[in-house]
């Protein structure tokens, strides 16, 4: 009789999964976990999966989800992530999995200069128009507005709406 070896975590979880009927697309629904890191999670490809706060939080919400301890499968395979995760490829080896860590290339910094440039060209010039308005508003709700009117205008107004003598 074969001795077989202990599952991996990942297998374990798998096999968890399995166990209850739960499809890998329920779990990434529930925990809001992409289904590529939980597929990545589940073959044991540590090394395309972030830091290790980040595995352990992964393996803790899908532990709870199908139902198991999440205390004990992070004690249990405690060490397991410990070396596993030191597999992980170092940030300033240019690991390629986090759109976080990829550098900026020239090109969207030239668009961003671009499109900021054209907002301050175009946008700058109605902004200065609304405000124009808004004072001229303003100052002819706090003035009387008749006074804007020449005085002819207004004497010939003021005869006009004046009481007839008899």
């Amino acid at each position: 009789m074969a001795d077989q070896s202990p599952p991996s975590l990942g297998e374990f979880l798998r096999q968890e999964r399995e166990k209850r009927g739960i499809t890998i697309e329920q779990v990434a629904s529930a925990t809001k976990i992409n289904v590529r890191l939980l597929h990545l999670l589940e073959s044991d490809q540590y090394s395309e999966l972030p830091a290790k706060p980040f595995i352990r939080g992964f393996v803790s919400s899908y532990a709870r989800f199908i139902g198991i301890d999440s205390k004990d499968i992070l004690t249990h395979f405690g060490e397991f992530l410990e070396m596993r995760s030191a597999d992980r490829p170092k940030r300033d080896a240019g690991h390629s999995g986090y759109a976080f860590e990829k550098r900026e290339g020239d090109q969207s910094r030239t668009i961003l200069w671009i499109v900021m440039g054209t907002f301050m060209v175009f946008g700058g010039g109605s902004h200065r128009e609304r405000r124009r308005r808004r004072f001229r508003i303003g100052f002819a709700q706090f003035f009387d507005v008749r006074a804007v009117v020449p005085l002819e205008g207004r004497l010939q107004d003021e005869k006009r709406n004046a009481p007839e003598e008899s």
